[in-house]
């Protein structure tokens, strides 16, 4: 399985990996925040109680973000048609494939003041019909944006690399590849292979993307996950226990 960040969209042929992917997750966050200015809707970053940084998507933002993301997932379609392959791009509401419980009271610190969010359509992953993904890998390859339905039919934003690795423990998945701008920097440095103990360490000074990936690879080799790297234009971090 392979998560493509929206920072590589325009790299796409440096990543071999993603020819194999027998299913594609993908983010959408530059994308959301470039059509965002261009709409005059302003781009709002919260730090949740844990420290994790997350889009404020308002209901004229999350609009915004449906638009952007779903484009996405068409030109990955594209890319994959053009390379021989069929894939078939889905987002959360189709077949109900994705579920996610909105966030209806949100504590994020702004400004360095906790403060309650009620009005965000962000969504927390509860359910993903692995049955109906699984019927469809054995003729295409499912491209999954992060858009989820909601308890009362409304659409949320997720986050990209929860939802791979969500994915890749309901499908029992092998390997969890991200593909990002970046490999993980240490001194300067790609970490090549990474232990989880160097991971702890790591985690103290990571953040934004990096942070919930490096979060991800850590769950995703607890739950028997064999193989978790991240790929960047750079390198290539192996996590490893």
């Amino acid at each position: 399985m392979v998560k493509v960040g929206s920072g590589v969209l325009g790299h796409l042929d440096e990543f071999p990996e993603l020819l194999g992917a027998q299913l594609v997750v993908h983010g959408s966050s530059a994308r959301a925040d470039e059509l965002c200015r261009r709409l005059g809707l302003p781009v709002t970053r919260l730090v949740s109680a844990s420290g994790l940084e997350f889009r404020y998507t308002p209901r004229p933002v999350l609009e915004a973000y449906v638009m952007a993301t779903l484009a996405v997932n068409k030109e990955l379609v594209a890319y994959l048609a053009s390379r021989g392959i069929r894939a078939l791009g889905l987002a959360g509401p189709d077949g109900a494939v994705i579920r996610a419980r909105r966030k209806a009271l949100l504590i994020a610190e702004v400004e360095g003041v906790e403060m309650a969010i009620r009005d965000d359509f962000s969504g927390e992953l509860v359910a993903v019909d692995a049955e109906l993904l699984g019927r469809l890998m054995r003729a295409y390859v499912p491209v999954i944006a992060p858009i989820a339905l909601g308890e009362e039919h409304e659409l949320l934003n997720v986050d990209g690399d929860k939802l791979a690795l969500f994915l890749a423990k309901a499908l029992k998945a092998q390997e969890l590849t991200f593909l990002s701008r970046s490999a993980l920097l240490l001194g300067g440095r790609v970490a090549e292979r990474l232990s989880l103990g160097a991971l702890e360490e790591a985690l103290r000074e990571a953040k934004g993307g990096m942070r919930r990936k490096l979060l991800a690879c850590r769950e995703a080799l607890a739950s028997g996950i064999a193989r978790v790297r991240i790929r960047g234009l750079n390198g290539e971090t192996e996590v490893v226990p």
